[in-house]
């Protein structure tokens, strides 16, 4: 049998430091044919500073432009294919995990045909507690939008799975995952009409509909030191929730097909969502001013 090339896709945008922290830990792990990174155009000096690192089976390159997180991923995907790779992971930079668990992901894609996409489970780097957003049913509406509100959310049934054993499932968080490059492909790879959040979902209702399926290895498992990236491009909270709902929007009204009067519903939540985000900010402020006063 053929070996099967694998890459190893890692975006950056804004934070070398981790990036190079992360391309130094992927060649540790001499697995991957490729480890491919993709600079998403940053404005500093972000790609210079990665061109260092650049070597036979280390390949750094830039977008023309900033796309978003589905746009730079899909940039280094294709390249992949290009150099005659069967698999791809996709990792965020602020992710840590063992060789074993990357040749069972592989092993797992090799032996079944019609699995297009791999993960294992996620853990907060920091705590080390496993984290239950890892994989998730595909969203609905009620879900998206009754759920955006803080009081309603509660009410509404757990869309996640029972981490207890392994299983297919329909999405899996994009912090870390392997997927087959041409089933990937063949399903419409990430909506580059995303920039950033709901790229997940709408990869795994591509893949739903194109008979693909995911599965997720419980019996894996991989640390993520969550948001280290995301939080020095987009700093504000507020503003990351409003990038949430506008990624929402497009997941009702291109995957869903939600009607006019459904659509407006929605932007109303989603408005009133950012508001109570908005008064959450003082009050954090002021629990931190009394926490600190305690420990005085």
């Amino acid at each position: 049998m053929l070996k099967w090339k694998i890459a190893c896709i890692v975006l950056n945008y804004k934070d070398s430091k981790t990036t190079a922290d992360y391309i130094n830990f992927a060649k540790k792990i001499a697995v991957y044919d490729y480890i491919i990174v993709v600079d998403n155009c940053s404005p500093d000096d972000s790609y210079e500073r990665l061109l260092k690192f650049q070597e036979k089976n280390v390949i750094v390159c830039k977008t023309s432009h900033n796309g978003g997180y589905g746009a730079g991923n899909n940039y280094g995907i294709k390249l992949a294919k290009k150099l005659g790779c069967a698999i791809a992971f996709v990792s965020n930079p602020d992710v840590a995990y063992t060789k074993a668990c990357i040749q069972h992901m592989i092993e797992f894609l090799k032996q079944n045909d019609d699995y297009a996409a791999v993960a294992p489970v996620q853990y907060n780097g920091y705590s080390k507690q496993r984290l239950d957003n890892t994989a998730w049913s595909l969203p609905t509406y009620n879900g998206y939008v009754i759920g955006s509100l803080y009081i309603l959310r509660h009410f509404l049934p757990s869309k996640r799975y029972n981490l207890s054993y392994n299983q297919q499932v329909d999405c899996v968080t994009g912090a870390f995952l392997a997927v087959k490059i041409d089933e990937f492909l063949a399903a419409g790879a990430y909506d580059e009409k995303i920039f950033l959040y709901c790229e997940e979902s709408t990869l795994g209702y591509r893949l739903k509909k194109k008979g693909y399926k995911t599965y997720l290895l419980v019996d894996e498992k991989y640390d993520h030191y969550e948001s280290t990236s995301i939080k020095k491009s987009v700093p504000s909270i507020v503003n990351r929730v409003q990038m949430i709902y506008k990624s929402r929007l497009i997941y009702l009204q291109d995957y869903l097909k939600v009607n006019k009067f459904q659509l407006i519903f929605a932007k109303l939540c989603f408005s009133v969502s950012v508001f109570e985000e908005r008064l959450k900010i003082p009050i954090r402020v002021l629990m931190s001013k009394v926490k600190g006063k305690e420990e005085l």
